[in-house]
């Protein structure tokens, strides 16, 4: 629940925001009973409604409530108010965790404090039979940020089916200009990269999650249906195939992990002087520079022209 500076809890007024992750938003509260600063945490909008988000912010009060330790801020009240919970805690002036690994210098003694204070209270919630170690900081931002990280990482890689079909399909059936598709290709598979980059720059690493991972998810999906396209394109064309014929004006071997024959050849096509394309070895070595090579040429299912066997003279 999204809060203005200046709204009422009870007895409790916003004063600011102290931050937000994909565990909830903390803000700054006045008392206005015993006159003193509070922390108020309470559910991002999107998880209000969760039972089971409910349920844990439940339990983190009960274990808030439950344990007493220098380094764990203790916990004032729960308050309900407009269909929302609000924990009420200690506010505890001071830099965060992120704030100390952030500066220049840090120097041995303050790193192993910093993991001191950390055991510390874990050996604490150990003790009371609770195994939760909460360091207070920006940790839970931090901690956002890296699995939406790690999940971009695998959205990017369930691109890489369809990427891979279309290469197929396009190597199956060699469109005549290849072009358009690749480049349809590139720009789906970039489309949901470029705007998870845009909403990161607009708007903190853990929000929009489900709307980056849909884009993800439809782009993935749109890869699929384009190979499946390009195969049907030359599947099932029952198209009578016309008959091109080309002089070859130039003959390449590209070497790589995999060699490919490259031959160029005037065009048949209005307005082009050039075609270039890759064939098999056997057409490669039969094709002679200044003789004419015979092309089948299909129209395509969908209208996209594509080409056939390739004969020598």
């Amino acid at each position: 629940m999204a809060l203005s500076v200046g709204t009422l809890i009870g007895q409790y007024e916003i004063l600011s925001l102290l931050g937000k992750g994909g565990m909830g938003e903390v803000y700054r509260g006045r008392d206005l009973r015993l006159k003193r600063d509070v922390a108020i945490k309470t559910l991002p909008d999107e998880f209000a409604k969760n039972e089971d988000r409910l349920t844990r912010f439940q339990r983190e009060a009960e274990v808030l409530a439950a344990l007493n330790h220098a380094n764990i801020a203790s916990i004032y009240a729960v308050q309900e108010a407009a269909g929302s919970r609000f924990l009420i805690l200690e506010m505890v002036e001071g830099d965060t965790q992120a704030d100390l690994l952030g500066r220049q210098r840090i120097c041995l003694s303050g790193g192993l404090d910093l993991k001191c204070f950390a055991m510390g209270q874990n050996k604490l919630s150990l003790t009371s039979g609770i195994f939760e170690l909460r360091v207070r900081s920006n940790a839970g931002t931090t901690l956002a940020r890296h699995n939406t990280n790690s999940a971009q990482v695998l959205f990017i890689l369930l691109m890489t089916p369809g990427v891979f079909l279309n290469l197929q399909a396009i190597a199956k059936y060699p469109l005549l200009d290849v072009r358009p598709a690749m480049g349809t290709m590139l720009g789906i598979f970039l489309l949901p990269v470029a705007a998870q980059f845009l909403w990161f720059i607009l708007k903190s690493a853990s929000d929009g999650t489900r709307a980056w991972r849909a884009i993800y998810a439809v782009a993935s999906l749109a890869l699929v249906a384009a190979a499946v396209a390009l195969f049907l394109n030359g599947g099932l064309d029952g198209s009578t195939p016309s008959d091109a014929r080309a002089t070859v004006t130039r003959k390449v071997v590209l070497k790589g992990r995999h060699t490919q024959y490259n031959l160029t050849v005037s065009s048949w096509r209005f307005g082009r002087s050039s075609e270039n394309f890759n064939v098999t070895e056997s057409v490669f070595n039969r094709a002679v520079v200044g003789k004419a090579i015979h092309l089948e040429i299909h129209a395509g299912y969908f209208g996209l022209p594509w080409r056939g066997r390739i004969s020598v003279e």
